[in-house]
């Protein structure tokens, strides 16, 4: 058995947590490593199982200065403080600095005097995959930054990531982070002079792979169901999932993306293919990334002779790829991943039947921004009544489109061949 120092274990536990405050948002709470500054309130705060997180470690000696970063991937925690007026971000930083060391922290990057003020909310913004602004974004004044690491004797590793700033004009903030059972979406009003602090904790960790097929489900997984779905031959689903979409067209053209190095999805590379294609829509509720989701189908792919032509890059975090495939159908209209959703990814594999010709597999991945009922336009084709369905903010939705490319099936018969209407009595 594998014993790991106790304070790596606590990132998502909540028996260990410190008793929230009466201001917190509903379902938050402290780390017990790092305690808040007094008069603190958590206005946002999300634990995810898992995620990747770029840390910010300066800049690189090279004459370019380029950013120094380490990438991560395990359990992601982030709390926002709000600390109203009394103090300053000097103050806020330099008490984080003193909690870190007394937790035994070694400090990675800190703020030297030469750097105060820099955009470290920006950097931070894009460290994950959301790219979600803060309420420091292009908002705050005398930003400070901090990164440390803690190591077990196990040599398990914990990450400490700080940003502070004041706020320079009353602002309004709509809370993107909060936990799964809370389904209020606050707006959280930003007061001149206030002191934000913004913490991520970070456990590298590796994958937990929850793909399941229809064997191993039991029949109460499947009973939300959308009524005549089912799952594609040979893919698993997402540990959880429900269908809420589905659609099989026999003969229709559908265009993956191969390739685009830019923020947006326009690719430089494509295939254009035509065939019957299945659409299938899972909606996961629960605290989860949409990089959780695809690293899981990814690894069921490589498991089972899939070859993978795209994976959105790394560099890439904020790009909307809902319009590009919503639209492959010809339904630009009502897609259950809008262009306001977060973190949304893009995945396209390929393999054979047994006969060897070929499938594809286009897969979009989001998080859910704001609560909304999704009136599904993609039902079995026996299916006349429009399904709607509830989508909760942080829930993720693949949508997985499956093209089996062949040739037009020539439907067309001469008028000759009609039957004669009966004649009139």
């Amino acid at each position: 058995m594998k014993y790991i120092f106790c304070f790596l274990l606590f990132v998502l536990s909540t028996n260990f947590l410190s008793e929230a405050h009466a201001h917190d948002i509903q379902g938050s709470k402290d780390y017990p490593l790092i305690e808040r500054y007094t008069g603190s309130e958590i206005i946002a705060y999300k634990a995810l199982p898992y995620d990747r997180f770029n840390l910010y470690l300066g800049k690189n000696a090279s004459a370019d200065q380029t950013n120094a970063s380490q990438l991560l991937e395990g359990t992601v925690l982030r709390i926002v403080y709000r600390i109203p007026k009394g103090t300053t971000p000097q103050n806020v930083y330099e008490y984080y600095q003193s909690t870190l060391n007394k937790s035994a922290f070694a400090i990675l990057y800190q703020t030297t005097s030469l750097l105060i003020g820099d955009n470290f909310d920006v950097i931070t913004n894009h460290q994950t995959e959301e790219g979600i602004d803060t309420p420091l974004t292009r908002n705050s004044i005398n930003q400070y930054y901090l990164t440390a690491k803690i190591k077990d004797r196990f040599n398990n590793e914990l990450y400490a990531n700080i940003v502070i700033g004041e706020i320079k004009q009353n602002s309004k903030w709509r809370c993107p982070w909060h936990p799964s059972n809370v389904g209020i979406i606050h707006e959280f009003e930003a007061k001149k002079g206030d002191i934000i602090a913004v913490v991520y904790l970070i456990q590298p960790k590796k994958l937990d792979n929850k793909m399941i097929n229809i064997t191993q489900m039991q029949s109460y997984e499947t009973d939300h169901d959308l009524m005549g779905s089912q799952d594609y031959t040979n893919i698993k689903r997402y540990e959880g999932s429900e269908i809420i979409g589905y659609k099989n067209i026999s003969f229709d053209r559908y265009t993956l993306g191969l390739s685009n190095t830019l923020p947006n999805s326009d690719f430089s590379k494509t295939l254009d293919l035509e065939g019957e294609i299945t659409r299938i829509v899972y909606r996961i509720p629960g605290d989860h990334s949409s990089y959780e989701i695809l690293q899981n189908y990814k690894q069921t792919f490589l498991d089972t002779k899939f070859q993978i032509l795209y994976e959105t890059p790394e560099t890439i975090t904020d790009t909307n790829f809902s319009t590009f495939v919503c639209t492959q159908l010809g339904e630009a209209g009502d897609c259950p991943l809008k262009q306001a959703d977060l973190n949304q990814l893009y995945l396209v594999a390929k393999t054979s039947d047994e006969s060897g010709k070929d499938i594809y597999a286009s897969l979009l991945f989001g998080n859910i921004a704001n609560n909304e009922i999704w009136n599904d336009t993609w039902q079995p084709n026996n299916t006349t009544e429009l399904s709607p369905t509830e989508e909760k903010s942080g829930d993720v939705v693949v949508l997985l489109d499956i093209v089996r490319p062949h040739a037009l099936e020539y439907k067309m018969i001469p008028t000759t061949s009609i039957p004669a209407p009966p004649s009139p009595p």
